[in-house]
């Protein structure tokens, strides 16, 4: 379920080596090697705190395989959300938001991702790398 992620948005993602959609069925146009992507020190990965809270929402996810992971990506601040499926044949991953979560705990939608500038455009303007939270707390 990708909602209001720009067109680009695999371009967006490029600097951070993952894309928007991922599935390790190796056969597939969107294979991705999920095992390089947890066994690096690139990101960190956490449920956030809206899923771990909802015991309804993770029962019926358990029974149909199913789960919301965030990658934090350390030296940015960068959070993918991605929705996850898991089958038969492998997994699924789908983006379904692109944040940054500021050192005063705002919220924003990241738009672009400029890696020579250290900044993220948000609809608020631009935020730099420095002043993004690379923690993860209770409330994420």
């Amino acid at each position: 379920m990708i909602t209001n992620l720009p067109e680009n948005i695999n371009d967006i993602l490029k600097p951070l080596n993952i894309r928007a959609h991922m599935d390790t069925m190796p056969n597939s146009e969107n294979y991705f090697d999920t095992d390089e992507l947890y066994n690096n020190s690139v990101f960190k990965f956490y449920s956030p705190s809206s899923y771990r809270s909802n015991a309804t929402l993770k029962e019926t996810d358990e029974i149909y395989s199913m789960a919301t992971t965030v990658f934090l990506h350390l030296s940015s601040g960068i959070r993918c959300e991605y929705h996850i499926h898991e089958s038969y044949f492998g997994e699924e991953y789908k983006l379904g938001k692109l944040f940054v979560i500021t050192s005063n705990n705002v919220i924003h939608s990241v738009l672009t991702i400029d890696f020579s500038e250290s900044c993220v455009t948000t609809s608020s303007g631009k935020i730099n790398f420095s002043e993004l939270r690379k923690t993860v707390d209770e409330n994420d």
